[in-house]
């Protein structure tokens, strides 16, 4: 009698080595996606923050930079503006939310630090802007 297929034992190995390949393979590939997702956050946000430095140098009556100055921009601004375009998506795709703002406070030497913040996260301290 001619024997076809394979046995049990067989399976079993090859489901064995399978497992074992997945348990090598996978961690990297998980790690690779991770490490892609805060780049694309990171290149979101550098995005954003050149978005609103350029509003502010093309309102620099308006903006002064001087040193402890913050002002807080809406992404909905920056979109009504055409700095931005009206669907800006993080790093997990959806679409984020316009009214968060963009933080920015004026440091020494006029250097500017950035942070998006939900709205009620910036208050604006200005001394100079009418």
């Amino acid at each position: 009698m001619k024997k076809n297929g394979f046995t049990l034992s067989e399976l079993l190995g090859v489901i064995i080595l399978l497992s074992i390949l997945a348990l090598i393979t996978f961690p990297p590939i998980i790690s690779q996606l991770k490490k892609s997702k805060e780049e694309m956050k990171d290149g979101v946000e550098k995005l954003i923050y050149s978005s609103a430095d350029l509003y502010i140098k093309d309102r620099v009556n308006l903006y002064q930079k001087e040193e402890g100055e913050t002002y807080c921009i809406t992404l909905q601004e920056l979109v009504n503006e055409r700095y931005l375009q009206q669907d800006i998506e993080d790093e997990n795709g959806t679409k984020m939310d316009l009214k968060k703002k963009v933080m920015m406070r004026v440091g020494r030497n006029g250097a500017i630090t950035y942070a998006l913040v939900n709205e009620n996260q910036c208050t604006e301290v200005n001394h100079h802007r009418p």
